[in-house]
């Protein structure tokens, strides 16, 4: 038990720290490659605001007598004449002032030494007219040309952006034909992917470093659970071990008593101490068998090749009997060849649970019914009977110890509670896993699955 808490709460940490760290790297990355492709859709921006290329106050110095304090702070504003990229844009001429503000401490005038980038102008029949590639160390037109084709089937309308392996592109429309201008990001995007190899990096060797941190200190945030854990195994075993043997003595000296009577006839107050001794000796059996069983799953259980489908109907025709007294539609249907490693006194005790647990808490009358079957390397055992209702929320605590629903807790059935427990740990114990359904309210199947 506290084998499986301490990898559940490791489990639960290490998600948690994957989670925040890779929300954290998907928002620092998807920042960067947003700064990218803004950056890069600014300078294509002033490109095809100049028909392919940078205006000439980009390469213009500043005068000296410019160069003032009280300049040094203020916005440099670079105006010219430009064709305008409004949805006109193919007349050729006068168009509106394009503006540039730029603050001294990003010089623009350093941008198109920076910048490589080039641009195909195409005709109305899609054949080349320019080709202009005096910024980028391409000398191969064939290049150039499939670009400008893969660009074509990307950017449908002007203005439109698109990436072409590491060129950003867009397009422009005039009267001399439909340009294309390619800008080179490949530094940019060069940077970008560095930075990403690098955080995935140190989040994988975070992520291990956490690991091997939580894994160290589980065991002694998890002392004090398996301390008391193991302080209530104890008391559990020692106790039934102690309590065993005053009830024997009573039910020994029961039985003297009952015998050196001298009427011979039964005394009622013996009757009931005897029979409350008797169940209280079976409950103390049923605490330590499953104290046992949850203790250690190697140690509890004996593994070995057995019968499976022999088992189960011999148990199953040990109810035959009971069914026809207690009135019960009771069948079981049990499929050949079932072969299953295990423990035969632990799968014995699992499938006679089941059934009591099925006679006891089925409605006058009901239906009972048993089933065992394989699917691939799966052992499927199934108990379903009929019921006056039930819960659908008591389902998942019909497994807790003690535990009892609504409707039964005024029936004299007999039972502590604890009978589904030691199934549940049975099951475990196999390595499966046991659930209860219900589809109507009105039943109750529990289904057992144990690996082959």
């Amino acid at each position: 038990m506290v084998k499986k808490l301490r990898i559940r709460f490791i489990t639960v940490a290490m998600l948690s720290v994957m989670f925040a760290l890779t929300l954290l790297m998907v928002v620092i990355n998807g920042v960067n490659y947003r700064n990218v492709v803004t950056r890069s859709d600014w300078t294509l921006t002033v490109l095809a605001n100049n028909n392919g290329t940078f205006p000439k106050s980009f390469f213009a110095k500043k005068k000296s007598s410019e160069a003032s304090v009280s300049d040094a702070e203020d916005p440099i504003v670079i105006q010219r004449r430009h064709r305008s990229l409004t949805p006109n844009v193919g007349e050729e001429g006068p168009g509106d002032i394009f503006q540039i503000q730029l603050n001294k401490k990003k010089n623009s005038s350093s941008i198109p030494f920076e910048t490589r980038y080039f641009s195909v102008l195409v005709d109305s029949n899609k054949i080349i007219k320019e080709i202009d590639s005096s910024q980028i160390l391409v000398s191969d037109a064939d290049t150039l040309t499939r670009f400008e084709r893969k660009a074509s089937r990307k950017l449908k309308n002007d203005g439109d952006r698109a990436f072409i392996g590491d060129f950003r592109c867009t397009r422009i429309t005039s009267t001399s034909g439909t340009r294309y201008i390619f800008l080179d990001c490949s530094r940019s995007l060069d940077n970008f992917r560095a930075f990403r190899n690098v955080s995935i990096l140190t989040s994988v060797i975070g992520v291990v470093i956490v690991f091997l941190l939580i894994l160290f200190f589980s065991r002694n945030v998890l002392r004090p659970v398996e301390e008391s854990y193991e302080k209530q195994r104890r008391f559990i075993t020692d106790a039934g071990h102690e309590i065993r043997t005053p009830l024997t003595i009573i039910n020994a000296d029961i039985s003297v008593m009952e015998m050196t009577q001298e009427d011979g006839e039964p005394n009622e107050w013996l009757q009931d101490i005897k029979q409350q001794t008797s169940r209280l000796a079976t409950l103390t059996n049923e605490l330590v068998y499953l104290t046992r069983m949850e203790e250690s799953q190697k140690n509890s259980t004996v593994m070995k090749y057995l019968d499976f489908t022999a088992l189960v109907r011999e148990v199953a025709k040990s109810f035959d009997a009971r069914a026809r007294v207690d009135h019960k539609d009771y069948s079981y249907d049990i499929s050949d060849g079932i072969a299953l490693k295990g423990d035969e006194s632990a799968l014995q005790k699992l499938i006679s649970i089941l059934l009591d647990n099925a006679f006891k808490y089925s409605s006058d009358e009901g239906e009972i019914r048993l089933a065992a079957w394989t699917r691939g390397k799966t052992l499927f055992l199934t108990v379903s009977n009929s019921v006056d209702s039930i819960n659908p929320e008591e389902l998942p605590h019909l497994f807790d110890r003690f535990y009892r629903s609504e409707n039964s807790r005024n029936t004299e059935t007999g039972g502590h509670g604890i009978g589904l427990s030691i199934a549940q740990a049975v099951v475990r114990a196999h390595g499966g896993k046991i659930g209860a359904y219900t589809e109507d309210g009105n039943s109750l199947r529990i289904t057992a699955t144990i690996p082959l």
